[in-house]
């Protein structure tokens, strides 16, 4: 009976070891279980170009491979899962399972976390994507009144430009109406002027509105566009008017800096002025610096003439505390912080072609061609500057005893000839020029304003103040 006993729990232990082993063997037998589903997550993998092709797919490195294990590279699979699901995915170049937005020559497509082609809208880490029933995602097009780059809405960050094919002229998303169309508005532009927008969204071109006109300065503004494109609007627009008049800054804010010095542009920029004024004069080495007078009496306390000295000379005088500045540091710096300066060519120094197209090359050269405004009293300065830059707007300098009437036939003859010309005249001396600027379509500007109420009674027609203190 003892030995019976014994024997049956001799049993008994052997089938609780058993069963121990078998309990442990089941969470080792559902791990290796998803591991293999982890390295072969799909039953069955079809090459869309040659479905007899042999295929397998590594979950360690995300590759699809062939019978010879080499790289499937940029082709499309359908798959089947271990869950009996079929997915369209696709390699990269490396023949890598792709996941996120893949662009396949003008179309695009959206894949999730696992590699599965995206059929209809969705969600991904966040961001909203429109996806058409057969999985291409929705890219420039307009939908419901919203314009979608990559499937997702443009214009909710910031405002865009965008050019519609076979349409004319842009249109422009609203930022801050979840990127739909503006209508009925308008918008600043670099050059101080407005674009407006009419009740389709349409720029109105060219024409006269509230006493100001409205300039875009993309010459397909106007003509039927042969491809679709968007661009954001601060490549165009910048917030720089007060009451719709643009500030620009005379001389830098020489306030707490010596005028035309680099110190003073940098505290224009920390006033936030986005247009600045400058003089430009020539040494004897013909180097370019920023200088009012001739001479360096006013900035130095010396009567020491800037065109019988070296830029380099020129460095060692001390300006209150500054060096002189070159006209190219000044460009670079402009071109680094979205300044747009006004470069007034002074004709102490400057006269011929040469000297002209020399002070163009540091303009271009600092790819600042259509960001810039030249200015100067001589109209035979500004048409040498012409026959470089037929971009950028052109002023005409007039003063308050200046001649009237040579300065009102010099700048119509100059519109005439197709220069983008306007008038900057002296505040003193407005009321002599603004009928004409009128009547002939001619911008007008004005300088020596330092009263925000005396730029508050200007008239409508005036877009522009040169002043050393209103700021914006």
């Amino acid at each position: 009976m003892k030995k019976f006993k014994h024997k049956k729990k001799k049993h008994l232990k052997r089938w609780v070891k058993i069963l121990i082993v078998f309990l442990l063997l089941i969470p080792c037998f559902f791990f290796a279980k998803d591991v293999y589903a982890e390295y072969y997550p799909f039953t069955s993998i079809i090459d869309e170009s040659d479905p007899t092709k042999e295929i397998s797919y590594s979950a360690i490195d995300h590759t699809f491979v062939d019978g010879n294990k080499e790289a499937l590279k940029n082709h499309v699979f359908v798959v089947k899962t271990n869950k009996e699901q079929t997915y369209s995915v696709r390699s990269d170049e490396n023949g890598q399972l792709v996941k996120g937005l893949f662009q396949d020559g003008e179309k695009y497509h959206l894949y999730d976390d696992n590699g599965y082609l995206m059929t209809s809208d969705c969600s991904v880490d966040g961001v909203k994507y429109k996806i058409h029933e057969d999985g291409n995602v929705f890219h420039h097009e307009w939908d419901d009144g919203f314009w979608y780059e990559q499937g997702q809405i443009a214009g909710k960050d910031e405002d865009r430009l965008v050019f519609v094919k076979g349409e004319k002229g842009f249109y422009c998303l609203n930022h801050q109406d979840d990127g739909k169309r503006k209508v009925n508005s308008s918008i600043v532009l670099n050059d101080g002027r407005e674009v407006r927008f009419d009740e389709n969204g349409n720029i109105v071109s060219n024409e006269v509105y509230a006493a100001n006109r409205y300039y875009f300065p993309v010459a397909e503004a106007n003509e039927e566009a042969d491809e679709t494109y968007s661009l954001p609007v601060s490549k165009y627009v910048k917030d720089t008017s007060v009451d719709g008049i643009r500030l620009i800054n005379h001389r830098g804010y020489h306030v707490n800096a010596p005028e035309n010095t680099l110190a003073a542009y940098i505290e224009s920029k920390k006033m936030n002025y986005q247009y600045v004024e400058t003089d430009v004069q020539l040494t004897s080495d013909e180097v370019p610096v920023l200088l009012h007078n001739p001479t360096l009496s006013h900035m130095a306390g010396i009567n020491v003439a800037i065109d019988s000295i070296t830029e380099e000379e020129a460095k060692q005088f001390d300006l209150r505390g500054q060096t002189i500045t070159s006209l190219e540091e000044f460009i670079a710096y402009c071109k680094a912080n979205l300044i747009t300066p006004y470069i007034e060519l002074k004709t102490e120094t400057i006269h011929s072609e040469d000297q002209v197209k020399m002070i163009f090359d540091i303009v271009e050269k600092y790819e600042m061609v259509g960001k810039v405004e030249w200015i100067s009293f001589s109209s035979d300065l500004l048409r040498m500057v012409a026959q470089y830059d037929q971009t950028d707007m052109l002023g005409f300098l007039a003063g308050s005893k200046s001649d009237v009437s040579d300065i009102q036939s010099n700048v119509k003859a100059m519109k005439e000839d197709g220069c983008n010309v306007f008038l900057d005249v002296h505040y003193a001396a407005q009321m002599s020029y603004l009928d004409f600027c009128k009547e002939n379509d001619i911008p007008l500007e004005l300088w020596g304003i330092n009263s925000i109420d005396v730029m508050n009674a200007l008239d409508g027609y005036i877009t522009g103040v040169t002043t050393d203190t209103i700021r914006n």
